[in-house]
């Protein structure tokens, strides 16, 4: 595995924390079908780690993985932006 340069980091994008739904973006998915879940579980997975309301659409049966997944995954993007930020601090920025 490769170390990451701290430089890099610094120049990430980090949402202002007064920013509000939305500020950083919003995006629409229409996707996936009865037989390929993950056509549409993985945009939505990483589209929520780029914009701030991500919605979506799909058949019923997704929509249920989706709403069953939806506060773990959002518990575990808090997390991770907060580690994100922890590592910036730490590297001077």
């Amino acid at each position: 595995m490769k170390d990451i340069d701290p430089k890099i980091l610094r120049k990430l994008y980090i949402p202002s924390p007064v920013s509000h739904k939305g500020d950083n973006g919003k995006l629409l998915i229409i996707a996936g079908s009865q037989l390929f879940h993950s056509a549409s579980l993985w945009p939505l997975t990483v589209a929520s780690r780029i914009v701030d309301m991500v919605f979506f659409s799909s058949v019923p049966t997704n929509n249920e993985i989706v709403t069953a997944r939806k506060k773990e995954t959002m518990t575990r993007e808090s997390s991770q932006v907060h580690f994100s930020k922890n590592i910036l601090r730490k590297n001077g920025s």
